[in-house]
């Protein structure tokens, strides 16, 4: 079941334009359906022959199970989430998007993708979920538009990672810290290529193969050309 209520707006932030329901009552729902199902299994006998039945050896299993469904529910469910034209909000916490000043990435398990807004009020959001937000398109394209405007301004220092994710150019970063992290990762993966370039060249020579000189020998050049102009910048 989803909560259809309209959220209201942060004070003073205008009208809420995009928002997204709740999916805690969801959650909550399909793992109660879960527990009548095993309830009535155990106590209808159907799962007996795995020694279920026996109350002195199987109370652990409850524990078990609550403490997986209280996991799922943390992992999966999010509170109701909301954007206006220059803010966006999750539950009772939001922040203004045209006035981020940090932006990165978590995760909720190996996959599930998170972001993390800071704006310079101060105002935090932890975890707002990407996905489930990018799916929402019309909520979605007025979060990530603020978010350009506040890495366009050069006030927002934003991860690497986030920016891969968010689909953010390079020239559109204008944060002297992020543009700076940028640069070194990109320098640290140079040097790698050249070294691992160097390398195919060695077991060229040692095998007397020319594909690998040559192949090693190109990577090497690109490579070192590409990092020795980023250096120039930094």
């Amino acid at each position: 079941m989803l909560d259809t209520t309209l959220p209201e707006p942060p004070n003073g932030q205008g009208e809420v334009l995009e928002w997204s329901a709740s999916s805690y009552r969801r959650t909550v729902g399909i793992l109660a359906a879960v527990t009548v199902a095993l309830v009535g299994l155990r106590y209808f006998g159907q799962i007996g022959e795995v020694g279920l039945q026996n109350d002195r050896i199987h109370w652990w299993m409850y524990v078990l199970y609550l403490g997986l469904a209280g996991t799922s529910v943390h992992y999966f469910g999010h509170p109701v989430l909301s954007a206006g034209a220059t803010w966006v909000q999750q539950g009772r916490n939001w922040v203004d998007t045209h006035d981020l000043v940090r932006v990165t990435v978590g995760y909720r398990g190996r996959r599930r993708r998170v972001l993390h807004f800071e704006d310079g009020s101060g105002r935090r959001i932890r975890s707002y979920p990407y996905g489930e937000a990018r799916a929402h398109q019309k909520m979605w394209a007025l979060v990530h538009d603020g978010i350009l405007h506040s890495v366009g301004s050069g006030r927002c220092d934003i991860s690497s990672e986030a920016r891969r994710l968010l689909d953010i150019p390079r020239d559109v970063v204008a944060n002297e810290k992020s543009i700076r992290r940028t640069n070194v990762e990109f320098v640290w993966t140079g040097l790698l290529m050249v070294f691992l370039g160097g390398f195919a060249v060695f077991l060229g020579v040692q095998s007397s193969r020319i594909l690998p000189i040559l192949g090693g020998a190109a990577v090497v050049v690109v490579f070192g050309w590409l990092t020795y102009r980023v250096t120039r910048r930094m």
